[in-house]
């Protein structure tokens, strides 16, 4: 990666442990297809996009939150991202040149044990086994219910968020969520991501603006904060 500038400003506080990940196989069974007219290219970042996103989170017993700015534009080299956010007692910013959304992963999951306000990235948006499945894998999504081994049930409903009428593909195991991912064919990065773990851990995050040089729908560039619907 070249082309870096990043810094990190502690606000306080010890380096929290990064959570345990022991529920989100049988979750990352996603994506790239198009079937019976829903199509939606995983994490294919284009640029002039803009997001912010709302993070909250359960940890050990500890309610956390955080937000997150991610600008995109394309360069010769790739794509230069910027990403500015709080997190808990930490906040910072970088702009880095990737190649792809699983070089983002990679690089997060590196720096966010170092560069602490990175950490909410690293569990849900950007999680590394999450983006490498959901760039490569295939899914059906049509609108049902199966179960994929026992007491794990898969099922994909309807979903909204910021006016953006998508879908929404949970993961069950023993009659509860243990990962839910919100998308919609004309925005490339999840809008809505949810993780579950043992202690009563959970992870969410979801977009509270999106807006976009190449394609701006009705609902997507608007400043207003929306709660995610549904769910």
């Amino acid at each position: 990666m070249a082309e870096r500038a990043a810094h990190n400003r502690p606000v306080g506080g010890s380096s929290p442990p990064a959570p345990t990940r022991k529920v989100l196989l049988t979750a990352l069974i996603l994506i790239s297809l198009t079937l019976y007219g829903f199509s939606w290219k995983p994490y294919s970042l284009r640029s002039g996009e803009e997001y912010l996103f709302a993070y909250t989170e359960t940890f050990r017993g500890e309610r956390r939150e955080g937000r997150f700015l991610i600008k995109v534009r394309r360069t010769k080299r790739g794509y230069r991202v910027y990403i500015e956010g709080r997190y808990h007692r930490w906040e910072g910013s970088l702009e880095e040149t990737f190649e792809n959304a699983v070089k983002i992963a990679d690089y997060i999951l590196v720096k966010m044990y170092f560069q602490h306000w990175l950490i909410p990235l690293g569990r849900t948006l950007f999680l590394r086994g999450a983006v490498r499945a959901l760039g490569t894998s295939e899914t059906d999504w049509t609108f049902g219910e199966r179960e994929l081994e026992d007491g794990v049930i898969r099922r994909v409903v309807p979903c909204r968020v910021l006016g953006f009428e998508g879908r929404m593909l949970e993961v069950e195991k023993r009659g509860k969520a243990v990962f839910r991912v919100c998308v919609h064919p004309d925005v490339p990065l999840p809008l809505y991501m949810l993780r579950t773990g043992g202690e009563g851990n959970r992870f969410e995050i979801k977009a509270i603006r999106y807006s976009s040089e190449e394609r701006d729908p009705e609902g997507s560039g608007q400043e207003a904060e929306e709660e995610a619907q549904g769910y």
